[in-house]
């Protein structure tokens, strides 16, 4: 499994011991529960296949819809907030969806929100909006808080902006909204309506999904795996402290012997290395010999300046470097330039 981490692509390699695992649990010590029918799950690889049970999904069924059923609330009603958690994502029936009033003139915002119950680490939103009416998608924002206190108190994690009309923008919206907090909120000041004279900010969407990977799981859709009972950073993979337990190793190879560092975008052949060059630490790309005379740093890449030596072992003050100038010129200008001289360099330590 390959992942980014810091820059730079990082292979987990998980050892999985197989074996017989208490029904409906799976993977390295049994860590991982199925969130499918257990005669779907396999004791090694788990959901096969993905028949996820309600509010999971992803190939293996650890993504999960951490809004389903969760406590709703809303700048006004004129259907339940509540609709908008249900499960149902059906969208032609405006009254199994969530929708804002609209009869007092003097709204100027609308907005719905969920608690999540705790702080929740969140991977994406998911918005189901009405298919029989599409005017009102386009100016919706997504922010992510920890407090209640006010509906924009949070980040801004993403923003819907399309068409007036809402024509270009789909029946069902996936939003890269990653972060952590309590509470999601949808908040618009947009006026988007065509009928009956209506001026003021309306919400109406069918449901929200706000999914998150379990402990342990990671990526687009939650399908790999790193230390469950370290529980790993949900986008990258890293362990706390970047630390491997056991049976659990960390490897930089996804670099082939001519490049490294992040996204593989340096050469090994620009560096500076003493002796032969033909591979390179694929993180760093130190040079294991060393540096060749006037380079330095782990892969030998900068200049040492007013230096001589091999690795930067001599260093110039910048007083000498022109003292130095001086002498030269000197001796260049002198009528006794055909005098042998000897110049003994000052070494500062």
């Amino acid at each position: 499994m390959a992942v980014w981490a810091s820059g730079v692509l990082l292979l987990v390699i998980v050892t999985v011991v197989a074996g017989d695992c208490p029904e409906g649990r799976y993977g390295y010590n049994c860590s991982y529960q199925c969130h499918c029918p257990h005669d779907y799950c396999n004791a090694t690889s788990g959901c096969q296949p993905a028949s996820c049970s309600r509010g999971w999904s992803g190939p293996t069924c650890q993504k999960e819809n951490v809004a389903l059923n969760k406590v709703t609330s809303s700048s006004s009603i004129y259907y339940l907030p509540s609709n908008a958690v249900n499960g149902d994502t059906s969208g032609d029936d405006e009254t199994r969806c969530f929708h804002s009033a609209f009869e007092d003139s003097n709204i100027t915002s609308a907005w719905w929100r969920v608690d999540l119950g705790n702080t929740t680490l969140i991977h994406d939103v998911i918005i189901y909006f009405r298919t029989n009416y599409k005017v009102r998608r386009n100016g919706i924002q997504i922010y992510i808080a920890g407090t209640a206190a006010s509906p924009t108190d949070g980040v801004n994690c993403y923003n819907v902006t399309g068409n007036r009309d809402g024509t270009d923008i789909p029946d069902v919206l996936t939003a890269t909204c990653s972060g952590e907090g309590r509470y999601l909120v949808l908040f618009t000041t947009t006026v988007n309506n065509d009928f009956g004279g209506v001026k003021v900010p309306i919400m109406d969407f069918c449901e929200v999904e706000v999914d998150s990977c379990t402990p342990g799981s990671l990526g687009a859709d939650c399908d790999n795996y790193c230390y469950r009972e370290g529980v790993c950073d949900y986008v990258t993979g890293v362990c706390p402290g970047r630390v491997c337990p056991p049976q659990w190793d960390v490897l930089v190879s996804v670099c082939d012997v001519s490049s490294y560092g992040t996204k593989c975008s340096k050469l090994c052949s620009d560096r500076h290395c003493k002796g032969d060059k033909s591979g390179c630490d694929p993180l760093t790309g130190q040079c294991t010999g060393g540096c060749r005379a006037g380079w330095d740093g782990a892969d030998c890449t900068k200049k040492c300046g007013n230096s001589y030596g091999e690795g930067w072992d001599y260093m110039l003050s910048r007083s000498t470097s022109v003292m130095l100038a001086d002498m030269v010129q000197t001796v260049s200008s002198s009528a006794q330039r055909d005098t042998a001289r000897e110049i003994s360099l000052p070494v500062t330590t």
